[in-house]
């Protein structure tokens, strides 16, 4: 139930709900760099629908929609339709969303899960999930065409790569680092594809206090100003999760991020990561195990903010909504894009 401060407002703010907030629809809300926020907002739709509807939860198993902060401060977002056709908008840099583009899948799948990160040149890497766990990635260049999905190589020359889940961050250098989840063992694995698009090789993902392995069932990743990328997961027991890659290669092991009002653990079904064009801060939002947004801030020296739910739309204390992404953009304001729906 949302709750509306004035006479009536239950019953309206309930009405509401009932028949807006029940659908699977694309909101986004804007923070400021001074920690302020401005209010959620639906994402037109493709097509000319007036909000954009995804497939949503339990069809899809992790994100099925991502948004990407790009150099002149616009933003890309990627998500799948109601249909499961998959599709990509602009934001522009005063926010508003322009025309969707479709995105041909391989066989014309419906992915259940897709990512996206903006490079440096105006392009962005958008990668899918497919239901056979093949892991795709097509580059889509400044000018709107794309490459197509190209299927991401396994750890053994001649395979392919079989994921669960995908998350991307472009890097400073023209770099792009693709974390997945292992469709065979369920653990977290990390693999550089360099700038002329050849892939490293496939690395495991260290666990807590250094423990080989990590197994996850959500992830995200975030390229950070000094060339390290900063990394959040949820573990077995949802709990939210967070190390850092060092510009070398180097991973601090995850350590458990506290929960909310003082809880030692904060325990998620959905979670992302954004790094701040600052001296080295990151935002996290993560989905609540009553099926609220919240928001965390890092600072540069390791400390948090706290988990704090952002105002929801028509007044409410909070949003529910199942998946959640943020992105950062170069003006330091991060945008957080929610598949509202009602439990």
């Amino acid at each position: 139930m949302i709750e509306m401060d004035w006479p009536g407002g239950r019953l309206i703010a309930a009405i509401i709900e009932r028949n807006v907030l029940s659908r699977n629809q694309l909101w986004k809300n804007t923070r400021n760099p001074d920690g302020s926020w401005r209010r959620f907002s639906a994402v037109p739709g493709a097509e000319g629908r007036p909000v954009f509807t995804s497939l949503g939860p339990p069809v899809t198993s992790l994100h099925d929609q991502a948004i990407a902060g790009m150099p002149d401060n616009t933003a890309r977002i990627v998500a799948v339709g109601t249909a499961g056709g998959t599709w990509t908008a602009a934001q522009n840099a005063t926010g508003t969303v322009g025309d969707w583009q479709a995105l041909d899948t391989p066989a014309n799948q419906a992915p259940v899960n897709v990512a996206v990160t903006g490079m440096r040149d105006g392009s962005t890497q958008i990668a899918a999930v497919m239901p056979d766990h093949g892991l795709y990635l097509e580059t889509r260049r400044a000018d709107g065409t794309v490459t197509g999905f190209q299927r991401v190589p396994g750890r053994s020359p001649g395979t392919d790569w079989s994921a669960v889940g995908v998350a991307l961050a472009g890097m400073s250098d023209g770099s792009t680092q693709v974390l997945s989840v292992n469709h065979a063992d369920g653990l977290l694995y990390l693999v550089v594809r360099g700038p002329d698009g050849t892939f490293g090789d496939w690395s495991e993902v260290p666990g807590v206090a250094g423990e080989r392995g990590f197994q996850a069932h959500d992830l995200a990743i975030t390229a950070m100003q000094d060339g390290s990328s900063q990394l959040v997961a949820l573990g077995p027991e949802n709990w939210v999760w967070h190390q850092i890659r060092s510009a070398s290669g180097a991973y601090t092991g995850f350590a458990r991020m506290n929960g909310y009002g003082g809880a030692s653990t904060f325990t998620a079904t959905s979670v992302s990561i954004a790094g701040m064009y600052d001296a080295g801060s990151a935002q996290v939002v993560a989905v609540g195990i009553d099926g609220r947004v919240y928001h965390n801030g890092r600072f540069p020296n390791g400390t948090w903010t706290g988990w704090a739910p952002p105002a929801g739309p028509f007044g409410s204390a909070g949003i529910a909504a199942d998946p959640v992404s943020i992105t950062a953009l170069p003006n330091n304001q991060s945008i957080v894009l929610a598949t509202v729906y009602k439990p």
